[in-house]
C-alpha cells in the first residue's frame, strides 16, 4: 500500500487475529472483484493467492509492520494456480449484492426527486421494499439518515449527475458497501445455526457510521425517532407496523438472481425516465 498508515492499521488487524487464532476471511472481497469481471477463474486465482499469502507471513512479521518496525514486506511468488474444491459461484454477486443494489437505484430515484418530503420518501422507500424484497435495517438506517440529510451520510457517487450510466456505476459501488454489513449480519442474527462466530472490520467510515447507528438499542425505530419531530415519527411507526402486520415476504421463484435482475433494470428504466 503507498499509504503507511492505512498499512499498518491493515497489519494490526492481522496481526491481532494471528495471535488469538482467528481465520481471516477474503471471501466477498474476492467475489466484489470477480463478479465485476463476470469471472469464476478470477475469483479463484484470488483466493489461492490469498491462502499462499497466509501461509507464508508469520504474525510476528505482522505485529513488526504494525508497530512501524519495518514498512515493506518481502513480496512472494505466486504459484498461479486455481484454488480448489470451491463451491462458491464468484463470478455472481449474489442475492445480498442484488437486493443492495436494487434499493439503493431506488433509493437514489426517490433522493433526485424534489416533490416528496423525507417522511414521504422513506414511507414510499418502506413499502416498495416490503413488496419486493427482504426488510433489511442496515438499509433502511442508511435512506432514512440520507433522505433527513443526516450530517456526513453520503448518496451514491454521482447520485446527482445527469449521466445515468453514472449513477448507477455510483450504487454498485455502494452496493457492494452496504451488502458487506448485510451479509456479515445474517451470519451473527442466528448464532446457534454456526459453530464459528465472526467479525467485520472495516476502515470505511460511512459504513461505521451505518453500522453505529443501526446498532444502537433501539435500531431503525431509534433513528427514526432521532431524525423526525413526533407528529412524523408516529405517522410513520403506524404505518410501518400496519404492513408489517402479518406480511408474507415477495416470492423470488427458483432463480433469486433473475428475480433481483428484473427488478434492477426496471429501476434503472426508472432512473433514466426521471
Amino acid at each position: 500500500m503507498k499509504n503507511r498508515a492505512e498499512a499498518r492499521r491493515v497489519a494490526l488487524v492481522m496481526a491481532w487475529a494471528a495471535l488469538n487464532g482467528m481465520e481471516v476471511s477474503s471471501g466477498l472481497a474476492v467475489m466484489e472483484r470477480a463478479s465485476q469481471l463476470h469471472c469464476q477463474e478470477s475469483g479463484l486465482l484470488e483466493i489461492q493467492r490469498f491462502q499462499e499469502i497466509m501461509s507464508t507471513y508469520p504474525g510476528q512479521l505482522w505485529v513488526a509492520l504494525a508497530e512501524g518496525r519495518i514498512t515493506k514486506i518481502q513480496p512472494i511468488s505466486y504459484s498461479q494456480a486455481l484454488a480448489q474444491n470451491i463451491t462458491v459461484d464468484y463470478a455472481v454477486g449474489g442475492d445480498h449484492y442484488d437486493m443492495a443494489l436494487a434499493s439503493l437505484l431506488h433509493a437514489v430515484w426517490l433522493y433526485r426527486d424534489k416533490r416528496m418530503n423525507a417522511a414521504e420518501k422513506v414511507r414510499e422507500f418502506f413499502q416498495w421494499t416490503c413488496d419486493n424484497l427482504l426488510i433489511g435495517e442496515y438499509m433502511l438506517v442508511y435512506i432514512t439518515l440520507l433522505f433527513t440529510g443526516y450530517e456526513n451520510i453520503k448518496a451514491p457517487k454521482n447520485a446527482n449527475s445527469k449521466d445515468v450510466e453514472k449513477v448507477i456505476a455510483g450504487c454498485e459501488n455502494q452496493a457492494w458497501d452496504i451488502s458487506y454489513l448485510t451479509h456479515w449480519s445474517t451470519l451473527y442474527e442466528y448464532p446457534d445455526e454456526y459453530p464459528e462466530e465472526f467479525m467485520f472490520a472495516t476502515n470505511d467510515i460511512l459504513l461505521k457510521r451505518i453500522f453505529i447507528y443501526k446498532n444502537n438499542p433501539y435500531g431503525w425505530n431509534g433513528v427514526l425517532s432521532n431524525v423526525f419531530p413526533k407528529k412524523e415519527y408516529c405517522e410513520l411507526a403506524e404505518f410501518i407496523g400496519k404492513i408489517t402486520l402479518n406480511r408474507q415476504p415477495p416470492d423470488f421463484g427458483e432463480d433469486s438472481h433473475t428475480y433481483f435482475q428484473s427488478l434492477i433494470d426496471g429501476e434503472k428504466r426508472r432512473l433514466t425516465m426521471q
